[in-house]
This record gives C-alpha cells, sequence and structure tokens, in this order.
C-alpha cells in the first residue's frame, strides 16, 4: 500500500528546514522506495535555497479554493504517481 504524507507548516515554524534536508537525501530516500518531491518550491533562481527546496508553492495551492490550484494540485497529485 503506497502512503502519501504532506508535510507543511507555518511561517517560521522550521518546515523549510525540515523538507530542506529531506531533499539533501533525495538520492538515498529514493533507494528506500521513499520519494521526496523536486517541485513545488519557488522557481526563482535567486531564491533562498531553502525556498527553492521547500513546497511553499504546493501548500498555496491547497489554500486557495480557485480553479487553477485545483488544476495546479491535480498537477502535484499527477507527478507524484
Amino acid at each position: 500500500m503506497k502512503k502519501l504524507i504532506l508535510h507543511i507548516g507555518r511561517h517560521k515554524s522550521g518546515s523549510s528546514a525540515i523538507q530542506r534536508y529531506l531533499a539533501d537525501g533525495r538520492d538515498d530516500y529514493a533507494a528506500q522506495g521513499i520519494v521526496i518531491p523536486d517541485f513545488g518550491g519557488f522557481e526563482d533562481p535567486n531564491a533562498e535555497p531553502a525556498d527553492r527546496e521547500a513546497h511553499h508553492n504546493i501548500a498555496i495551492s491547497m489554500r486557495l479554493p480557485t480553479e487553477t490550484s485545483r488544476e495546479e494540485v491535480a498537477g502535484y497529485r499527477q507527478q507524484l504517481e
């Protein structure tokens, strides 16, 4: 059975640091069958490294109930599958 664990946290709660830590071990986790997404962060190359690895855009899409956000969430789901 597959599980999805969605890790998001409030601003300044340390969740981005945790997500960056997990991203640093992405290959090791993949070898164990665990997927750490490499999408959903800020794509601006000038953004802080933690903001590029954290999944801010996924969280933003999930909290804004618009047609665009529903399409974004569907796209994220498809990428995960």
